[in-house]
């Protein structure tokens, strides 16, 4: 919106026609013929000058610089503020709304890379959900095709009844057997999981299977049947989950145990509570090897 200021009276309007009226008025021409005056007065002075004889004074005295109509020199011209406008993604300004908009939509670059980037994760998603839905259909085609083997919902191989994911029986887990395991902590997460869910005396606890050697996905027994889910959330929980089991059988009988096996196993449990990634690298390459020879 433009802006109206007239500086010698020190009035201003948004209105050009208020200014206009301003012009007019009595103590806007009062203060012109004094400016004129002194004006006047800066001319005689400057005769006595030596540069005042010049053909082309800098500042010529017979064409004062304002007059009743314009005073104050630039009085008359309205201060605009000019307003800008600015890309949110690239902070770029232009001077018009249309300008903006215009490079919004045809040569804004940050807005093109993040709409490729928005692509490639919408193609990466689509891609994911395709092969779980290719994969479902696989498992299903194969269980179909099982020759005498019956599965329905909780039930496998004949009259075995599966437990759920997460509940399996851990009758085979005893103290002696804990023990043992503690003696050699660094290999003990793999053996345990192989004793409850690879145990061929207790088929009920096959309660999760690896899908594919280059997938990371793997399936779960659970309530409603087979579920996929992911193969690196389910080795984390499988190996938080089981520790806590060995962990605690050694916190309540630690005077059973060597010097040289609580130092040993005192070392491995600082490793492994604090996520030492050579030790989890380790140990969750055994457990692949394992879901692997099990498929």
């Amino acid at each position: 919106m433009p802006y109206y200021e007239c500086c010698g009276c020190n009035y201003n309007t948004k209105l050009r026609t208020d200014y206009k009226r301003h012009l007019d008025t009595k103590k806007h021409k009062r203060l012109v013929i004094e400016a004129l005056d002194k004006m006047t007065i800066c001319k005689s002075t400057l005769i006595s000058e030596p540069f005042s004889t010049l053909n082309e004074p800098f500042l010529t005295l017979n064409e004062p610089f304002s007059t009743l109509n314009e005073p104050f020199s630039t009085l008359n011209e309205p201060q605009l503020k000019k307003k800008t406008y600015i890309c949110k993604l690239c902070k770029n300004e232009f001077g018009t709304k249309s300008h903006l908009t215009r490079h919004n939509r045809l040569h804004c670059k940050t807005q093109k890379e993040i709409m490729v980037l928005e692509e490639q994760e919408l193609i990466k998603d689509n891609k994911k959900d395709k092969q779980i839905e290719i994969l479902q259909k696989t498992v299903n085609k194969l269980m179909d095709k099982v020759g005498n083997t019956t599965i329905n919902n909780n039930q496998v191989n004949n009259n075995v009844q599966l437990n759920c994911f997460g509940k399996e029986n851990l009758e085979m887990v005893t103290d002696d057997i804990k023990k043992e395991m503690i003696k050699g902590p660094f290999k003990m997460m793999p053996k345990l999981l192989e004793l409850i869910y690879f145990n061929k005396k207790y088929p009920e606890n096959h309660t999760m299977r690896l899908v594919n050697k280059n997938k990371e996905l793997m399936k779960i027994h659970k309530k409603k049947g087979w579920e996929f889910v992911d193969k690196q959330d389910t080795i984390d929980y499988l190996l938080e989950d089981k520790n806590y089991t060995l962990d605690s059988y050694y916190d309540n009988n630690t005077v059973i145990f060597s010097k040289m096996i609580k130092k040993t196993y005192n070392n491995f449990r600082s490793l492994f509570d604090n996520r030492d990634k050579e030790l989890w690298k380790q140990i969750k390459r055994d457990v692949d090897l394992l879901l692997w020879n099990n498929m």
